[in-house]
């Protein structure tokens, strides 16, 4: 109940979402971040260290294996690092800058 209001969601809305039953919305994913402990990696993926700070966004990059497949390509990495480092520390607008971008340049997730 404290996080529902803290976040400003429904407790019904927050208890499908811990049940997998429904997915978070960015506003609700940056509002889980500013007023929790909890990183935003493990958060949208479930790899890496569940709670900010330990380790890094960066060094949890090496889990995904798309990043491990284009490691030579160091622009490419530069990119996926950046990206990360804004969604994770951004500003909210940032982060819905960069969904909305990602969104529009893939709409349907078909680009693999």
């Amino acid at each position: 109940m404290d996080l529902s209001e803290k976040i400003n969601v429904a407790a019904s809305s927050l208890s499908e979402l811990e049940n997998d039953k429904s997915l978070p919305s960015a506003d609700t994913l940056s509002k889980l971040y500013f007023h929790t402990d909890v990183d935003i990696i493990w958060l949208l993926t479930g790899i890496g260290s569940m709670l900010k700070g330990t380790p890094a966004a960066e060094d949890q990059l090496s889990a995904y294996p798309e990043v491990s497949a284009n490691g030579q390509d160091q622009k490419l990495k530069e990119l996926i690092k950046k990206m990360v480092r804004i969604y994770h520390y951004g500003e909210p607008e940032k982060v819905a800058h960069l969904n909305g971008f990602l969104e529009g340049a893939d709409p349907k997730g078909r680009l693999r």
